[in-house]
């Protein structure tokens, strides 16, 4: 047996693990796991419990019984926020995973007053929702979480996706804007394929009959999420709730499944009494019905194969379970359905990883197929007998059955179940070992091993889960988390942190590797801050496993021990499994896996790997294809882009994009840049798209990686940045995301034709750069990427043009230039359409003298420290303007609530005029005088070439008394900020230190970078910015975590320029482990962290750059500031200061 040495935390060396390859005669003794509640927790006794018996019948509910107290008076109007979380309270609701925004601060607050539920507050939303659904698959209960408006709801899609292919109940909550201003994130059209319901409360006293509802339809028939988007005057609104009002599901009531028929329950005994090898099937649907499971097999003999999902539904350790089946399975499972004439498939859904060629799959077996979702039932392989209906109440009825006829059945399985056991002898799992190394397979066995199989294991996606599969013996249900159908990379931290909550009573382990590690590494800050016992086991070979079989490509990956020390949480690392230890050290140490002291939860192990895949091979170097030479999809791909001018992608490799991956290797023009995450991946294309002008491009998977890119397609075309996205596709998954993606994006193509690629790259192209930008999808089957193909290059497009926008009509020029002429007190009020025509936007103040107001995303468009420019809209001058101006003029804008406000009140005493290059923005919040829907470049050249024609001999403008005024009203009331001592305010950091320092050598060029937050609107107004580019923001989406990969991808568009990253450090350890690519890439970017420790404990972001080699300085005084602005400055490369704000 393996010996594991784990040093305690409260020792003053740090504590280290490692494993012993020398096998002792002595077994560990087993132990039991004793664990303190945790003390965060509400406590009350008041409490209804849930009553879900007949979905959740082996679930252990976490909540109290008792009746449910009101803290209201029954008559007592009270907010919809409170309405909502009462609503929850009566569902039995203790804990939900809650994300703060200014779209759910009422919903916070709320939740602030209930004595009841708790609050766990994860560092990003997508942490939350896999906490969720960690919390969910341990407990059996529905898992609640809560996001704001925007890209903060955008983040919940992996989760719901995900949630929606395992069937686990998710209630979702979200904050909107205001009905009267209108919803910006069409979050209610992009869920709905990945829900099983979603609503938009339009009236706060529907809302208890929405969130019973809700419970209902996630945990009824086929669990899956619901979403439930409340706006924020929702949630302001004063009503008397009435907590007894009918549900309105009248076609989802008629669907239920119901009880199976006995003649069903007859076939199925009469194929089992006929059969010689029979083999039972099992999937998540079984996971509620264990005890039902056993006794069947305990009545038939019958083996049992698993799949993925259907891990513990029968006890693994049984002599009569077969392992998991599938193309990661055992040989003998696989034997098994094989050489079956009888499969009986309970709670299972034939995915692809399982089958292989269904024509193949169990082919010489009469099938069976037990589900309780009809659309399940005969999708991919028809099945001899089908019964409709929940599982449990079918073996319920079959056990009854059987129980009846025992004297009369004859069932002797013994010759199968002997052949099957000399397949499980001639063939057991196992694994190579490498001298010293420790086979990451041998690690889980010592895992399961101490904790006797019975720890709650989560896993993320990679080798590292299909070895816990293998390798870990789990035995109950809802022991074993990891993300199926979908796939998602980064879920086993959240989830393992999700079940900690849940199941206060179990050791929670999560088996991650370092790819998937960190995705979610922030979410260590929650586990230390609310103290989890999560327990981290990292098979850290610094590489993505499952690419290196198919793909030798080393990447750098940050040394985990600094990240969690960063946190506080106690971690070592193992080298080696052969060093010898003494079984009282053993005994001693042996702690790591007990819950008694604060200073042992959330420990992390870092078990470094160098298990070396059998089937890696290197990827040969090619020459690129020329001529008509035929060559794959793939590699045709990879010339379009080429023939575009692409220079640079950011790709996240993954199964189904891995052919691509390899013909990026062999391209001689194109750098391949790997992010560490897929939703860094588009942000930092996002970032690379102004910055150099051209569109960007990222490659992502399929599954949980395209639903990563759901945030920034939203984001590019809310702000019109032009971005190529390309994604491979899995052919089980079908067209799901590109429903999702349907109305965030521009165009999206799903390639079915080879010879289409060289077309539909060229298309791409044109849309996301022509009339209003903004970003496509193109999605490519896997099976296209290996067809063989001549390309031909001339293809024409197939657009329409219909839609693109026309040279203006000279008439509306000369109406503008009438009303310019008869304007005392014009202001141009310019947005981001303006990106890349400062030169005509130059002009045409020099002409008219008109002073100039810009809105947040086009701060770069006019020099703010021009004489005749008030500044950003937002500062107190920038509103005087517009709000006394008697002719606005709108020139590539959009009326953003944020900048508008009242509608009716904004520009009240004004003529508007307004050009945009899209027909849909003109007029959509505020009726213009003048519209013309146009390219604003073209239409400013026409607009410059008329006034300079008329000039001195039509009119004479003259706006002098009008600058004046603003120029006084500028001097009266600068943006200003309090100073207290020697303590850091960010104003003073951007205005008097960065500004300056780069001011001061005029060659040297300085994008700056944000995300949203305090510290976007204080670069907005403090930094004085010179040229178109300058600046780049999350605008209309208010992407927190925008800023890092942003930043990295600006520096590789301008390679020329130093990078500022502005950030806090709620946003900055979100994209966190984007500093990896960073640090790898060597890119000049700088980042200062303007910490303020607000969201609860943060951890120590120096420990993450040190984990990085990253050079980085903390300052904590002003004094200190201006001599570490310029060391980071002066530093090539990436450089980081931490300015703690006290």
């Amino acid at each position: 047996m393996a010996a594991l040495v784990v040093n305690p935390a409260t020792s003053s060396n740090p504590p280290s693990i490692f494993i012993s390859h020398t096998k002792s005669k002595d077994s560990l003794p087993r132990f039991t796991l004793p664990f303190t509640s945790n003390p965060r927790r509400p406590t009350t006794t008041l409490r209804r419990p849930l009553y879900l018996s007949n979905v959740f019948s082996n679930s252990k509910p976490t909540t109290t019984t008792g009746r449910f107290v009101c803290r209201f008076a029954p008559d007592q109007p009270r907010k919809g926020s409170d309405v909502l979380v009462e609503a929850l309270e009566r569902e039995g609701v203790k804990d939900v995973f809650a994300y703060p925004g200014g779209a759910s601060m009422e919903i916070h607050q709320a939740l602030n007053r209930s004595p009841t539920i708790r609050n766990v507050l994860p560092r990003h939303e997508q942490g939350g929702i896999f906490a969720a659904e960690g919390y969910a698959r341990a407990s059996g209960l529905p898992g609640v979480c809560i996001a704001t408006s925007c890209h903060r709801t955008s983040n919940l899609v992996s989760g719901l996706a995900d949630a929606m292919l395992d069937s686990v109940p998710i209630v979702a909550i979200t904050g909107q804007v205001p009905l009267m201003i209108g919803i910006k994130t069409p979050i209610v059209e992009v869920t709905r394929p990945i829900t099983k319901h979603n609503y938009l409360v339009l009236d706060a006293e529907d809302i208890p009959r929405i969130v019973r509802e809700a419970f209902f339809l996630a945990c009824s028939d086929r669990s899956g999420p619901v979403l439930i988007d409340v706006p924020k005057d929702i949630q302001q609104h004063f009503v008397v709730p009435n907590w007894d009002p009918p549900m309105i599901l009248p076609g989802y009531m008629a669907r239920l499944p119901k009880e199976p028929l006995v003649a069903h329950l007859e076939q199925v005994v009469r194929l089992v009494s006929e059969s010689k090898k029979p083999v039972l099937y099992v999937g998540g649907g079984c996971l509620n019905s264990s005890e039902e499971l056993k006794r069947f097999v305990e009545l038939t003999g019958i083996p049992v194969a698993s799949n993925l999902m259907g891990l513990g539904a029968y006890p693994a350790s049984d002599d009569m379970s077969l392992g998991m089946h599938g193309m990661y399975g055992t040989i003998y499972a696989n034997y098994a359905v094989d050489s079956s004439d009888l499969l009986l498939a309970f709670g299972v859904r034939y995915d692809d990883r399982v089958t292989g060629k269904l024509e193949a799959f169990a082919s010489r077996a009469n099938v069976v197929h037990i589900d309780i979702d009809y659309a399940e039932i005969g999708k991919n392989n028809q099945p001899h007998v089908s019964v409709c209906a929940d599982v449990k109440s079918v073996l319920k009825g079959l056990n009854k059955v059987f129980e009846g006829k025992r004297g009369q059945l004859k069932l002797d399985f013994s010759a199968w179940k002997k052949e099957l056991k000399e397949q499980k002898i001639q063939h057991p799992l196992t694994f190579k070992t490498f001298g010293d190394a420790i086979p990451p397979q041998y690690a889980i066995q010592v895992l399961d091993e101490l904790t006797d199989g019975n720890a709650i294991v989560s896993t993320s996606v990679g080798q590292h889960q299909m070895w816990a599969a293998q390798f870990y013996k789990f035995n109950r249900p809802r022991q074993w988390l990891t993300s199926g159908g979908l796939g998602a990379t980064g879920f086993g931290l959240p989830a393992a942190m999700g079940a900690a909550v849940a199941r206060p009573d179990s050791v929670v382990v999560d088996i991650d590797d370092d790819g998937s590690f960190i995705m979610n590494v922030q979410e260590l800050a929650t586990i230390r801050a609310e103290n989890l016992p999560v327990k981290i086991m990292v098979l850290n070979n610094q590489h993505l496993g499952m690419v290196v079989q198919r793909e030798d490509e080393s990447q750098i990956f940050p040394n985990l021990l600094k990240i969690a020390e960063a946190c506080e949480i106690p971690a070592a690392r193992s080298w080696s499994s052969s060093e010898p230890i003494t079984g009282e050290e053993r005994d001693e140490r042996v702690d790591w896996l007990k819950r008694e002291a604060v200073e042992d939860s959330g420990r992390s192990e870092n078990v470094r790997s160098y298990f070396k895949p059998i089937t890696a091979t290197a990827v040969a170097q090619a020459s690129a294809a020329s001529g008509d030479k035929p060559r794959k999809g793939r590699d045709v791909l990879v010339e379009a882009l080429e023939r575009e001018g692409v220079k640079v992608v950011f790709a996240y490799p993954g199964d189904t994009s891995m052919d691509i991956h390899q013909a990026l290797n062999r391209s001689p023009t194109i750098r391949n840049v790997f992010s560490h995450q897929e939703r860094g991946g588009i942000f930092a294309t996002e970032g690379y798209a102004p910055a150099s002008g051209l569109p960007g491009v990222c490659f992502a998977t399929s599954g949980s990686a395209t639903a990563n890119f759901v945030f920034g397609l939203s984001q590019a075309m809310i702000d019109s940045v032009p971005i190529v996205a390309i994604t491979g596709q899995d052919p089980s998954l079908g067209t799901l995301f590109a429903e999702v993606t349907r109305s965030i994006t521009k165009h999206i193509f799903l390639v079915q034709d080879v010879g289409d690629i060289a077309r539909v790259v060229r298309e791409a192209f044109f849309l996301a750069s022509s009339g209003r930008r903004g970003p496509i999808l193109i999605n490519i089957p896997i099976y296209i990427q290996k067809q063989w193909v001549v390309p031909n290059w001339d293809q024409p497009m197939r657009l329409p043009r219909a839609n693109l926008p026309r040279e203006p009509q000279q008439t509306h020029f000369e109406q503008i230039v009438r009303l310019i002429s008869e304007s005392k007190k014009p202001v141009l009020y310019v947005g981001d359409g303006w990106r890349n025509l400062s030169e005509e936007l130059r002009r045409f103040v020099e002409v008219t003298g008109i002073p100039v107001a810009i809105t947040l995303t086009d701060v770069w468009g006019y020099t703010i420290s021009d004489s005749v420019s008030p500044g950003m809209n937002g500062t107190v001058c920038s509103k005087y303007a517009v709000d006394s101006s008697d002719l606005l003029l709108a020139f590539g804008v959009s009326c953003d609530d944020c900048v508008t406000g009242m509608l009716e009140v904004f520009a009240s005493r004004a003529k508007i005029v307004h050009i945009d290059v899209d027909p849909f923005e003109v007029g959509k919040s505020k009726q213009p005088h003048v519209s013309v829907c146009a390219d604003v470049k073209s239409a400013l050249k026409v607009l410059n070439n008329v006034l300079e024609g008329k000039r001195g001999k039509f009119y004479t403008l003259d706006f002098s008394e009008w600058r004046m005024e603003l120029e006084e009203q500028y001097l009266q009331r600068q943006v200003t900020f309090l100073s207290s001592g020697d303590v850091i305010h960010p104003e003073y950091a951007i205005r008097e230190v960065l500004d300056t320092l780069t001011k001061r050598n005029r060659q040297r060029n300085v994008i700056v970078i944000t995300g949203s937050g305090q510290h976007r609107k204080w670069a907005a107004q403090q930094y004085n910015y010179d040229w178109s580019g300058q600046w780049l923001t999350s605008g209309g989406f208010g992407a927190a975590d925008f800023g890092l990969p942003a930043a990295m991808g600006a520096a590789l568009g301008r390679l020329d320029s130093i990078v500022v990253d502005l950030e806090d450090d709620a946003s900055f350890i979100v994209n966190v482990n984007d500093l990896a690519t960073i640090q790898q890439e060597n890119l000049a970017v700088k980042i200062i962290v303007f910490n303020n420790q607000n969201l609860s404990q943060f951890p120590n972001i120096l420990k993450f750059a040190e984990a990085c080699e990253i050079p980085a300085l903390r300052v904590t005084k002003k004094d200190d500031l201006r001599v570490a602005i310029q060391q980071m400055l002066d530093t090539p490369g990436p450089f980081l200061l931490d300015v703690i704000q006290h």
